[in-house]
C-alpha cells in the first residue's frame, strides 16, 4: 500500500478508467438495477445528473490527482485489514505478518472437528 501512490502510472489510470466505464454500463442492464439507482438518488440526495457528474470526474482524473488522493487517504499503518479464510490453519501465519494480533469475527473450531 505504501507504493500505490508513488508507483501509480498512466497505464494504471487507463485501466482504472476502462474498468469503471465498463462497470457503469452494466449498472443499468436490468430494471431492478435501474430502480436501485433511482432509490439511491432519493436515499443519498444525489443530483439528477449524478451519472454525468461522475463521468466528468472520471474523465478529468489524472495520474497526479490519483497520487495526491493516495497521499491524503492511504495510510497503511491505520488500515483495518479484513482477511477471509480458514482461521484454524491460517491464524498463526497471520500473526507472523506483524500487523498485530488478528481478531476473529466468529468462533474458531479446533482442527479435529
Amino acid at each position: 500500500m505504501e507504493n500505490y501512490g508513488p508507483n501509480y502510472n498512466a497505464q494504471d489510470l487507463e485501466t482504472t478508467k476502462s474498468a469503471l466505464t465498463k462497470g457503469q454500463a452494466r449498472a443499468f442492464e436490468t430494471s431492478r438495477a435501474k430502480l436501485q439507482f433511482l432509490e439511491n438518488i432519493s436515499t443519498y440526495n444525489w443530483s439528477p445528473n449524478y451519472i454525468t457528474e461522475r463521468e466528468k470526474v472520471l474523465r478529468d482524473m489524472s495520474v497526479e490527482k490519483v497520487k495526491a488522493l493516495a497521499d491524503e487517504y492511504l495510510n497503511p499503518d491505520q488500515m483495518i485489514w479484513l482477511v477471509v479464510g480458514d482461521a484454524r490453519t491460517q491464524m498463526a501465519r497471520m500473526k507472523e505478518l506483524g500487523y498485530g494480533d488478528p481478531v476473529p469475527l466468529n468462533e474458531i473450531k479446533p482442527l479435529d472437528q
